[in-house]
């Protein structure tokens, strides 16, 4: 058996048949970079939104989330129209200054 082994064909292959792509860098796809994208931009709001007091926060999401009219949210909260108006307006200034 020994002469067998001793007698074993060594064969050359040619690296760039077996990796034809090796000086090529893996792309990430769009869809993957939008989503990661979107996924540290929703975590960064996130941490804007807790950040801003209780009343400007729901302001800003029930009008945002909920599609609620200020007078909708006026008369959910049981709040002046006027004081809803400046909690949406000074939570999106504060928003808009967090994420810059």
């Amino acid at each position: 058996m020994s002469a067998v082994r001793a007698s074993a064909r060594t064969v050359s292959v040619d690296e760039e048949v077996l990796d034809p792509v090796q000086d090529a860098e893996p792309q990430a796809s769009p869809d993957m970079l939008d989503a990661f994208s979107m996924r540290s931009t929703l975590g960064q709001l996130e941490h804007c939104l807790e950040r801003l007091d209780v009343a400007k926060r729901n302001c800003v999401l029930l009008a945002y989330l909920d599609g609620c009219t200020h007078a909708e949210i006026a008369e959910r909260l049981s709040e002046p129209l006027g004081s809803v108006k400046a909690w949406i307006r000074r939570g999106m200034a504060s928003l808009k200054a967090c994420l810059a």
